[in-house]
Formats: C-alpha cells, structure tokens, sequence
C-alpha cells in the first residue's frame, strides 16, 4: 500500500469517527463520475472492508444526478463510466435525473447563474430522494482546492468574516470528509489504485464563475507561494471570531430584540442606538434572514446605510426587493409587501380560514381527512411558512410530476388572457411554489410534486380551494 493511500484511509476513517459516522444505518456519497467524488466513493468502498473502520458498505448508495446541461453522448459516456465505477467498488448506484432546461428555468427566474441554479437544483433532488429512502447523510468530496475557490469568490464578493469561514465541514445532514485533501492528492491516489473518471466537459468553460477563479489560481500563486496557507490561517482566524462572538450569546440577544408580526420585523430604535455598528449591521442581518430566510443574503450596501438611523429617521426610509423600512419615530419596521403598489398585483399571507382575494373570489383553508370536490391538499409536515397566496410574476414556475413547467405557458394553454392572469391564485411558501388554482379560472388545480407523495393514514392535511362568492357564476363564465 502507497504512502497516499495510507495517508487518505486514515484521514476519511478519522474524520468518520469524529463525527460519529460509522454506524450511521444508511449513508449517501454524491457521486459525479469526477475525480474528487470517484475518489471519495473508493476510500469509502475501501475502508468498509477493513474491519477496524466500521463502516458499512450495505449501507452506502451512490447518489449520481445529471443535470441535463450536455451533449447526449457525453452524458452516455459519463453514465457508462459512472456505472462501471460503482459496479466495480461494490456500492448502491441511484441515478437522479433534473429535466431539460429546469437548471436553465430556475437561474433565468431567479436572476442566478448556471453553476448556482444547478448546485441548488441538485441539493434539493437528492434531498427529496434522501427523505423518500430515509438516508440521513450525504457524504461530498469537495477538497482543499474547493474551499481555497470559495474564499478567494466570498473574499471579492464583500463577505463578511461568516462567509470567509468558507465551506463548513459539516451542514445540516452534509458531511465533507475532504476538506483536507488536495487535488494533487486526490490524482495522485487514483493513479496508485488504478481507478478511471471521467471529465466534464463543462469544467473548462469560462462562462462559470468558479472556473475563471479555478484558472487565475496559480498565476495569484506566482505572486504569494503560500496564498493555501494564508488563506487558511485567515478562515481558521474568522471561525475563532466566529465562536468568540457566538459565545457572548450575540446571536441570542440581537434576536430577542425583534418582532416578527406576519409579514413585518421590527425593533426599537432606541435600544438600536446602544449597539455599536458591528452589533448593528448583525441585527439587521439578522432582521433580514426572520423576514426572508438566508437562501438569498441582502446586500452589504443595502443595510449599511441603515447604521445611522435615529429616532428623527424620516417615515419611509427605503425600498428593496419588494421589501420596504420605514420608522413610527419609536420602533424600526421592515415588512413584505402584502398588497403590490402596482395595479392588478395582489399577494396576501394565508394565516387564516378565509383570505379575500379580488372582486369576490375568496380562499378558503381548512384542516380534514377528507377531501371535497375542487380542493387541493397540502402536508402540513412539508411547508415551510409562512403560507401566501398572490398573482403569478414573471418568470414563475412549478415543479410538476411531469417536469418543470412555467405558468405563464399554463395560462396560455388554458387559454386564460394575457390581461386577466393576474386573478389566478398562485399559493406558495418559502421553497417555492406548492400549487396554481386555476379551476376556478378556466383552467385546472395544479399542485407541486413534492406535495403528492402519499400521506400518512389518518393524518390531518390542509384543504385549500378557491370560491367566488358574488351574484354571477364565477369568472370561467
């Protein structure tokens, strides 16, 4: 056995009974078909058959997804090497596959590259099928070079010292037992044992963020040899400030200093003005993350004028992202628009059994076992609150049982006018959209796939449905 497979044995058996991985009933490794996942599902493979490493490989799956952004014969290619690979190491192969032009979709809606609509797209599919098959943990072979890539981005990006902590060994039900190793470790271990990848053709193209850092790396290498080492003394530097703030009970205290009412976080401006900036700029962070979630972070730029408000704060301050800040002269108000300015625009959050919608046409929502004619179900187990019912915008879509599907191509086919889509009721919550009820409009009820699993016996669900409540039979007529 080479010096290298000894040194990357230990490191991945080490790094597993650290984190206590080694009885862990069912585990997932993400698997490209690349070097790095190739390598990792080898390790693992490897020391499942040593006895003094516990960890089981009746219990490992292999989880490769195709993204659908590549040539049908490249994809065929990289399938047959990834199925060798797997056969070959004795492990569970389970292919996951986005449709065509889904990743293309989400970026175009939501104003994201490629390279993250893709990343995002195939954490949620694995995630889906991980809680269908009930694996608790995914392994990924992100390395040293992948981290060093993330901080130089977050570094020219503006992050504060939270994102300089870069690729977190651990998150949530993620684990990344390579962190530690470098590519040139990684090659250098495949070379030894023999085990062919494959390349994506997609690693080479500029057009990716991570790819043009990738390419200028060893020319900022030129200048400062030991920019590895630098930069990893600076993320070890920003995660002991990280703990340092964390274990003054920071987080614990600027959060009791909100109120979160529906749609609006607010606090007072005059325990604001006791916090120095540094306090300041993480309670609105903070503020931020109870209105919006932290999928999508606000801007530095946005909020750091806000360091300077005092009790003489103009009324209305200003706007961002459908979002609006405002002062009462006590208490500082950040809230979601839950009625657009715009003419023919409606959003409202859905916490109670009846929500008006627009010229008589009302939601209605109710808990059953049972369902009626014309409502559609939601698990309430599934949601991520709050639940909000509005008019569809553009570039919106849903995840259908069928593919991804835009709603503006659904009205279309209902044959709903242009002028008149704005009434359909679109229902979602922070994930995404859960379901259009269009019934009621001259179309259909048509609700997300991940809503229609199958529930659990005797288990209450959320019962939605749209009525119009006025002298005529409805808008359809």
């Amino acid at each position: 056995m080479s010096s290298i497979v000894r040194v990357l044995e230990g490191r991945v058996a080490d790094f597993f009974a650290e984190k206590e991985l080694n009885q862990t009933p069912c585990l997932a490794a993400a698997f490209s078909g690349g070097p790095d996942s190739t390598a990792l599902l080898h390790l693992l493979s490897s020391i499942s058959k040593k006895s003094k490493y516990s960890v089981n490989l009746e219990s490992l799956f292999a989880v490769y997804v195709n993204h659908n952004l590549r040539s049908r014969s490249e994809l065929r290619q990289e399938l047959d090497i990834v199925q060798k690979t797997a056969s070959l190491m004795g492990v569970k192969l389970q292919i996951l596959s986005l449709p065509p032009g889904e990743i293309e979709l989400i970026g175009k809606a939501r104003g994201r590259g490629i390279e993250e609509a893709a990343r995002e797209a195939r954490y949620r599919i694995i995630h889906s099928w991980m809680q269908r098959e009930q694996v608790h943990v995914l392994v990924t072979a992100h390395t040293l070079d992948d981290q060093i890539e993330t901080m130089i981005m977050r570094f020219f990006q503006g992050s504060g010292m939270e994102g300089m902590r870069g690729i977190p060994e651990k998150k949530e039900y993620v684990f990344r037992p390579l962190l530690g190793t470098t590519k040139a470790e990684i090659l250098e271990y495949l070379y030894d044992v023999g085990i062919h990848y494959s390349i994506d053709s997609t690693n080479q193209e500029n057009r990716f963020l991570r790819n043009r850092i990738r390419n200028i790396i060893p020319e900022i290498e030129k200048v400062f040899p030991g920019l590895y080492g630098s930069l990893l003394s600076f993320r070890e530097k920003a995660e002991l400030l990280s703990e340092h703030i964390d274990s003054k009970n920071r987080h614990d205290y600027l959060s009791s200093m909100l109120v979160k009412d529906f749609d609006i976080v607010s606090f007072s401006l005059e325990d604001f003005l006791k916090l120095d900036r540094y306090e300041r700029m993480c309670l609105l962070y903070e503020a931020w993350g109870l209105l919006r979630g932290n999928s999508q972070p606000v801007p530095y730029a946005v909020i750091r004028p806000l360091f300077t408000l005092t009790p003489k704060a103009q009324k209305r301050i200003l706007e961002y992202d459908g979002t609006s800040m405002y002062t009462d002269g006590n208490r500082f108000f950040w809230t979601d628009h839950v009625v657009h300015s715009r003419k023919n625009k409606y959003l409202k959050v859905a916490n109670e059994k009846e929500v008006s919608l627009v010229s008589d046409y009302y939601l209605y929502i109710r808990e059953t076992f049972l369902p009626e004619e014309g409502e559609i179900l939601l698990d309430p187990s599934k949601l991520s609150l709050p639940l909000v019912v509005r008019s569809a915008l553009p570039g919106d879509y849903i995840y259908l049982t069928e593919g991804v599907k835009q709603l503006n191509k659904l009205f279309k086919d209902w044959k709903i006018f242009s002028d008149n889509r704005w009434i359909v009721p679109v229902i979602e919550d922070r994930e995404g959209i859960l379901a259009v009820m269009g019934e009621e409009f001259g179309g259909s009820n048509r609700i997300a796939k991940k809503m229609k699993n199958e529930f659990t016996s005797g288990k209450k669900r959320m019962a939605l449905k749209v009525k119009y409540s006025g002298s005529c039979s409805g808008y359809a007529k």
